[in-house]
């Protein structure tokens, strides 16, 4: 048997909103599973964003952030290799050019399983 997870990056459904300066615990439990995230930006606004394991030896997250009109912006990993620590924050800082709400989509990068965490900050222009 097998999963398949299909998302939209422009407007998606059934997106968690992330709140500017709070982190968001998450948990990945099964293969191929995605996570998404929207959030409001003005054009100007520096998007900070921060992808973390919860556990080592558990999840290594990697997020995508789209603009509002689903164009891929960046990416980051949160991943070191070695399985025996928790690795350092994959990270994201890019000034938006557009207006609306950004997504986030959030996976393993190995189909492996376990908590991360997500924090974004809005820093105003």
């Amino acid at each position: 048997s097998f999963a398949l997870f299909v998302q939209r990056v422009n407007e998606p459904i059934r997106a968690v909103v992330l709140k500017d300066g709070a982190d968001q615990t998450a948990f990945i439990n099964s293969c191929g599973q995605i996570d998404t995230y929207t959030f409001e930006a003005q054009s100007g606004d520096r998007i900070e964003l921060s992808v973390i394991a919860g556990s080592k030896g558990g999840v290594y997250p990697k997020m995508d952030l789209y603009d509002p009109e689903g164009q891929f912006l960046e990416e980051a990993k949160s991943y070191d290799g070695s399985g025996f620590h928790v690795p350092p924050p994959g990270e994201i800082g890019v000034r938006t050019a557009k207006a609306g709400n950004h997504t986030v989509i959030v996976r393993s990068m190995f189909n492996d399983q376990g908590p991360y965490r997500l924090a974004l900050r809005l820093l105003k222009q």
